[in-house]
């Protein structure tokens, strides 16, 4: 085996097993509205998923609920965060099958968020950590990835998206006017 190959392999593993880890031990710090992260890592069969975005971009506000109607948008943002390959619609033919999917609602002290962010109230802020767990019979079929995610939550603008698989790994930005990524040849 190659030493690109070891390592590439060796990435991959500290990813997948590093995302589930990373929820636990998370430091909320200063985010951007509109904007997410996404980091996939592929090995093998298993593609494993992380999405780190603000809770405005999801439910339209990140204060805590204060109406029966906030408290639905909140259980109702959770269950659709948890259907991934309805989110993240990878080709039919690699054969993928959500295998485990959790969410997270983590909030952050807006005295210690920027100014830009801040709120008069002293509301917290919220974010969303959403960690998949997917089985792809063909995983060498994702040569396309189409983010639904953007007309499922209108106020979300864009992804940073990382990729690391066995063979290559690379970083993207995807947007709701460009919610279509092309990995051809990437993965």
């Amino acid at each position: 085996m190659s030493r690109n190959m070891i390592a590439a392999g060796a990435a991959i593993t500290l990813v997948a097993f590093a995302l589930p880890v990373q929820a636990e031990q998370r430091q909320l710090g200063p985010h951007e509205h509109g904007h997410g992260n996404l980091n996939i890592a592929i090995e093998g069969n298993s593609v494993q998923m992380e999405l780190d975005v603000p809770g405005s971009d999801i439910v339209g506000f990140e204060h805590e609920a204060n109406t029966p109607e906030q408290e639905a948008q909140l259980k109702e943002a959770e269950a659709r965060l948890k259907d991934a390959l309805k989110l993240f619609v990878l080709p039919a033919s690699a054969l993928c099958k959500l295998a485990k999917a959790a969410v997270e609602a983590e909030h952050d002290e807006s005295r210690d968020a920027p100014k830009e962010h801040a709120h008069d109230d002293g509301a917290r802020h919220r974010e969303y950590n959403a960690t998949y767990a997917l089985h792809c019979t063909n995983p060498q079929q994702i040569k396309t990835i189409h983010f639904a995610y953007f007309k499922v939550f209108p106020n979300a603008r864009s992804l940073s998206v990382k990729i690391v698989s066995e063979q290559r790994q690379g970083s993207y930005e995807v947007t709701a006017a460009k919610p279509d990524l092309d990995l051809t040849g990437s993965i």
